[in-house]
């Protein structure tokens, strides 16, 4: 896509709580997916963050992992954004008919229909074909070419006939943007933001929390009673997220630790050195003691 709608209103609210580093991530996250029309690669994630530091790539993993949902494609691993693939799939016919419209000379002028522009191309096409065949005529006048047909008669002389054209169309076919349309229709799967009830993991799962060393019989249940912001459709596929979600953040589900910045940490150190600093100035000394003894 070499553009896409900006609602100002949903980003402020949906970016409010992160820093302006966490912001430059996202924005550059989301401007791959929507120039490449695909999901983040796990294994170009950092690469398109532009994350060289530590801190950047915790960062860049934080955001992916409030933004977006991590799923398996083939043998591929891939971040989703769910509002983006939405944004994208209502785009995609305004693509398919430029795509149809520029097959068939561009814009159709206002007032013209989809049948007008076909017919334009059709006698374009049959003007293409009486020049390629003109000269194979025989007897005199062959090889001439003009608006009156091949050979012999030329425009404005009576007897002229006109080349035959096909039909424009079918009164049974459908226009080219409707025709497009239903080539891409498919059928939507469900969508919930809390999990069925009768879904139930595999042996996959299972495996998978062991490699993770994660406890399945204690995520199941956070899994079960937690309610996604962003609707979702393959249980199979957010349960892993989750596991690996547990595995990486310390089992804490959905809850992520955001990362502390060096600012925050050297901060917290100089108000532990003033506590300790004031402390020891606070212990009475030895001179109290016998002051309060000799009165």
């Amino acid at each position: 896509m070499m553009r896409f709608d900006f609602y100002p209103g949903d980003f402020m609210r949906d970016t409010n709580e992160l820093e302006a580093s966490e912001v430059g991530i996202y924005v550059r996250l989301l401007a791959d997916y929507y120039s490449t029309e695909r999901p983040i690669p796990d294994a170009r994630r950092f690469k398109i963050a532009q994350c060289e530091s530590d801190d950047d790539r915790k960062k860049t993993q934080w955001v992916l992992a409030r933004f977006f949902e991590q799923v398996t494609q083939g043998e591929e691993v891939v971040w989703i954004h769910h509002r983006v693939e939405r944004e994208i799939a209502k785009a995609r016919p305004k693509i398919e008919a430029s795509r149809s419209n520029g097959k068939l000379g561009g814009r159709p002028r206002k007032g013209d229909t989809g049948e007008t522009q076909q017919e334009t191309y059709r006698v374009s096409q049959q003007g293409t074909q009486q020049q390629t065949h003109a000269g194979e005529g025989e007897g005199e006048g062959a090889g001439v070419l003009d608006q009156g047909g091949v050979g012999g008669s030329p425009a404005g002389v009576s007897g002229a006939t006109p080349p035959s054209l096909p039909p424009a169309s079918s009164p049974a076919d459908p226009p080219v943007a409707q025709r497009s349309r239903a080539r891409i229709a498919k059928p939507k799967p469900a969508r919930w933001r809390r999990v069925p009830a009768d879904w139930n993991p595999n042996d996959g799962h299972a495996e998978l929390a062991r490699q993770l060393q994660v406890a399945i019989a204690t995520e199941l249940p956070k899994f079960r009673d937690y309610e996604f912001r962003d609707p979702k459709s393959d249980a199979d596929a957010a349960f892993r997220t989750w596991l690996r979600n547990a595995s990486e953040f310390g089992s804490r589900g959905r809850q992520q630790a955001r990362p502390q910045s060096a600012v925050s940490v050297a901060l917290a150190r100089v108000a532990e050195n003033q506590a300790a600093e004031l402390a020891r100035n606070s212990e009475p000394s030895i001179f109290d003691d016998w002051e309060h003894v000799l009165g």
